[in-house]
């Protein structure tokens, strides 16, 4: 799996058309992907390589050669994710993606728990804030 930091994620891809809000969104530039419940292969708690907590998401392996892509152009630059329409992190992209697997990290014990039962409820409905 790619272990991305706080400082270290990106994709970009093509948006859905409708009012649903997207589960997971990325944005670097003009770059954009959004996942939405049924493009989401996994999310689980995790820690990183430093033992910080982290959510480790995988989305379908088709967003796989458009992230390596966008990725691939985007390095160096800041961009940002969204869960259910919040930012989440402002992360600056070191290196490009070979995959569609990735980590969120940088996050404290509420937030964390919190983004992943967004993600895993598959809704953007209204839950607690932290």
């Amino acid at each position: 799996m790619i272990k991305i930091a706080l400082m270290a994620l990106a994709l970009a891809g093509a948006t859905r058309a409708g009012a649903e809000t997207p589960l997971v969104a990325f944005s670097f530039g003009t770059d954009v992907v959004e996942a939405y419940a049924g493009d989401i292969a996994s999310v689980n708690p995790s820690f990183d390589s430093n033992n910080r907590l982290a959510v480790s998401i995988r989305l379908d392996p088709r967003f796989d050669a458009i992230i390596a892509e966008v990725t691939a152009r985007n390095v160096k630059k800041r961009g940002f994710v969204k869960v259910c329409g919040e930012v989440v992190i402002e992360p600056v992209l070191l290196e490009p993606l070979t995959s569609a697997e990735f980590q969120l990290t940088g996050l404290d014990t509420e937030e964390a728990n919190r983004i992943a039962t967004l993600i895993i409820a598959a809704t953007c409905g209204v839950l607690p804030s932290s």
